[in-house]
């Protein structure tokens, strides 16, 4: 994206294959400006090397969204998925989305400090109703989260088959959690972990029953998470 640009993609499928650049799927280029309003909806984004979007100029971005996708096959070699180092981002959301054999070994959220830069910004990132599964493994970071006073809430998502944790950073703050269920991922709940300093023990621990996660079918077969409504609501019959 260039020139504080606002950008909506809908219903529509970026495939990153065969790349030269092996990019990410959205870059903010352009330094010392305020974007609009980045809004991606209903949309297959699929075979991205580096990432998912990518924020390593000074500038603004009002909004980032991402919401109601199938999101797979984004490896995250070179880059972490939601990757923010130099700028500032208002509102980050993800939601409604699912992700997979994707974030093999890199961060899920990274948004680096950068606020003394940006004097007056208050950032909130809303992560609610996705099912992640197999991201961050290694150990990696959830929510690797340095921007201060970044508020975060992080409701009615199941994560599955990872070894994350949330943070080791004394200065990522203490999610608002709440429905969320955590299956096969230790290191997201008290004793699960050495290194990380955020858990979730408000949380489940069900075997969703997925039909077939192999091959992209997260459909829940667990009758108490289907009532709890938790995950992305398009798997939740």
């Amino acid at each position: 994206m260039e020139d504080g640009a606002a950008l909506l993609l809908k219903d529509v499928t970026l495939d990153g294959t065969g790349l030269a650049d092996g990019n990410q799927s959205v870059v903010f280029n352009t330094a010392g400006l305020n974007y609009g309003d980045l809004r991606i909806e209903g949309c297959e984004i699929k075979n991205y090397v580096k990432g998912l979007y990518y924020l390593n100029v000074a500038s603004i971005v009002e909004s980032i969204t991402i919401n109601n996708c199938l999101i797979y096959n984004i490896e995250c070699n070179g880059g972490d998925f939601m990757d923010s180092r130099a700028g500032a981002i208002k509102t980050i959301t993800l939601s409604n989305s699912t992700v997979y054999k994707s974030v093999l070994a890199r961060d899920f959220i990274r948004y680096d400090d950068k606020s003394s830069s940006f004097p007056g910004i208050t950032s909130k990132i809303f992560v609610n109703h996705n099912t992640l599964y197999g991201v961050a493994n290694g150990g990696k970071r959830l929510l690797y989260v340095r921007f201060k006073g970044t508020d975060i809430s992080f409701t009615n998502n199941i994560v599955a088959e990872t070894t994350a944790i949330f943070s080791n950073q004394t200065s990522t703050a203490v999610p608002t959690f709440g429905n969320n269920n955590y299956f096969n991922a230790p290191g997201l709940f008290t004793g699960g972990s050495t290194s990380s300093l955020i858990f979730d023990d408000s949380a489940s621990s069900e075997n969703p029953g997925f039909v077939n996660a192999t091959n992209g079918d997260f459909t829940v077969t667990n009758e108490l998470l289907k009532a709890k409504s938790t995950g992305d609501p398009r798997w939740v019959q």
